[in-house]
C-alpha cells in the first residue's frame, strides 16, 4: 500500500505540476494583457488629460493674445492722439509767445510814449518847442496829440510857424481819419 500511495501521490504532484506549467502561462499571459490594458488605459488617460490642457492653455494664450492686439491698438489711438494734443499745444504756444512778445512791445511803446508826454508836459513850453521841433514828424504828431491841449498849444506857439502849421495839418488828417 505504501507504493501505491507513493505512486498517488507522485501522480497528483506531477499532474499539479503539468497543470501549474500548462495554465500558469496562459494565465500570467492574460494577466499581462490586463496589466498592459490598464497601463494603456491609464496611458491613455494621462494623454488625454495632457493634450487637454495643452489645449486649454493653447485657448487662453489666444485669447490673451488677442486681448493684447486690442491693448496695442487702444494704446497707439492713445498715443496719436497725445502727440496731436502736444503738437497743438505747442504751436498754440508759441502763437501766444508771439502774441506776447508783440503786444509787449506795443505796451512798452504806449508806456515810453506816455512817459514822454509827462517828461514834455513838466517841461517849459519853449524848451518842449524846441525839442519836438527836431523830433521828425511821426514822433512829434503822437506825442502833440497826446499832450494835454492847453500844454500842447503853448509848445505849438513856442514853435515856428512853418513847423506848427505842418504839425497842425498831419493831427487834423489824423483825428479826422478817426
Amino acid at each position: 500500500m505504501r507504493r501505491r500511495e507513493l505512486i498517488i501521490y507522485l501522480t497528483i504532484f506531477l499532474s499539479v505540476i503539468t497543470g501549474v506549467f500548462l495554465f500558469m502561462p496562459a494565465s500570467a499571459k492574460q494577466e499581462q494583457v490586463n496589466t498592459n490594458q490598464k497601463v494603456s488605459n491609464e496611458d491613455e488617460k494621462d494623454i488625454s488629460g495632457i493634450m487637454k490642457s495643452l489645449e486649454d492653455r493653447e485657448r487662453e494664450l489666444a485669447k490673451r493674445e488677442d486681448a493684447l492686439k486690442k491693448e496695442e491698438l487702444s494704446l497707439n489711438a492713445l498715443k496719436n492722439a497725445v502727440e496731436l494734443s502736444i503738437k497743438q499745444y505747442s504751436s498754440m504756444r508759441e502763437r501766444l509767445q508771439k502774441d506776447l512778445a508783440s503786444n509787449k512791445g506795443k505796451n512798452n511803446s504806449l508806456q515810453g510814449m506816455e512817459n514822454l508826454v509827462k517828461i514834455y508836459e513838466a517841461m517849459s513850453p519853449s524848451e518842449a518847442a524846441q525839442r519836438i521841433e527836431r523830433l521828425d514828424s511821426a514822433m512829434a504828431v503822437e506825442l502833440i496829440s497826446r499832450l494835454k491841449s492847453k500844454h500842447a498849444g503853448k509848445i505849438m506857439e513856442a514853435m515856428s510857424t512853418e513847423r506848427a502849421v505842418r504839425l497842425t495839418e498831419k493831427i487834423a488828417t489824423i483825428k479826422g481819419d478817426k
